[in-house]
């Protein structure tokens, strides 16, 4: 498993540092800096958090395919 540093994470995402940090203290991961690694556990943690709060769970892309498959609901 390769090591990801948060300051990496934000380069890859394009996203500003603190931005980045500030998300993963309310997913509950606990890094403060910019250095601190980052596992695969925590950016699971930090993508089910942002996934739940902006409403983008598993059902909205049940609804997409539903509404690509050519269902019509009456």
């Amino acid at each position: 498993m390769s090591t990801t540093t948060v300051s990496e994470f934000a380069a890859e995402l394009k996203r500003p540092v603190e931005t980045v940090l500030d998300q993963l203290k309310s997913a509950g991961v606990p890094k403060a800096a910019a250095g601190d690694v980052l596992t695969d556990a925590d950016k699971q943690k930090l993508l089910s958090f942002l996934q739940t709060s902006h409403g983008t769970a598993s059902s909205s892309a049940t609804t997409t395919a539903n509404d690509h498959a050519g269902f019509v609901c009456k």
